[in-house]
């Protein structure tokens, strides 16, 4: 705290005082009083939330330039396991990234809206981010539908979020070979269409739904003679799991 917000804090508790007694001049006082420190605070905030804006800006821009350094390292390198090495790293320093910018967008969701107009450029702040714990997704095609169904209805039909907000919280819930998927694609918000059309296109296919609903139910070993529960148990089993 400076030394210039502390004597305004004194002038407020003695002229407190002074409102007791009933002095109209020191109620006067004390409302302009108030109502600095009032706007001292809105100022303060507002740079702290400045500052959080840059940050995140910053942090997508250096995402997006290792994206690029990395595609350009792995048409330079011919050694497998260095390229693992690399990639394996890679993935580790842009996950904590991924993690730095989803708590930034937190903080800035976590503002309350402004009674005013809000101008273009304060827009970001201003979207809230779901505060649900979506299912991830790891690439298996038989868990898409509902994953696909669940992320849909909750942040990609979401008007009120950036592309880049959406693509953001996407990688968060991707493992495995659904993050492989998109792992060589910017975080930009013209690369989130591309995104969902990849994993679409990989995990959505109906025909390879198919199959792997059909040799999933080949691995059943279910004696079923004589067990009506078993029986049962496989009947609901292929029901929840059809296309």
């Amino acid at each position: 705290m400076d030394m210039g917000h502390f004597l305004r804090k004194k002038e407020v508790v003695i002229y407190s005082y002074e409102v007791e007694s009933g002095s109209k001049q020191a109620r006067v006082h004390m409302s302009v009083l108030m109502a600095e420190l009032a706007k001292k605070k809105v100022v303060q905030e507002a740079r702290v939330m400045t500052r959080r804006g840059l940050m995140r800006l910053g942090l997508g821009e250096k995402l997006d330039y290792l994206h690029k350094l990395d595609e350009e390292i792995l048409t330079l390198t011919d050694d497998e396991e260095e390229v693992m090495q690399d990639i394996e790293e890679a993935d580790k320093f842009m996950q904590e990234i991924y993690d730095k910018l989803v708590k930034i967008d937190s903080c800035l969701a976590a503002v309350p809206a402004s009674k005013e107009p809000a101008s273009s450029m304060s827009y970001s702040t201003q979207a809230r981010l779901p505060k649900l714990n979506l299912p991830k997704f790891c690439g298996d095609i038989t868990e898409w539908v509902t994953f696909w169904d669940l992320y849909q209805a909750v942040m990609h039909n979401n008007d009120q979020i950036s592309e880049v907000e959406k693509f953001t919280y996407l990688q968060t819930l991707l493992t495995k070979e659904a993050k492989d998927t998109i792992a060589g694609l910017a975080l930009t918000a013209a690369k989130y269409s591309e995104a969902i059309a990849l994993l679409e296109s990989r995990s959505g296919n109906k025909e390879y739904h198919i199959q792997a609903h059909g040799y999933s139910l080949a691995l059943e070993s279910v004696s079923w003679q004589g067990n009506t529960m078993a029986l049962r148990a496989l009947y609901d089993k292929v029901k929840t799991r059809e296309p």
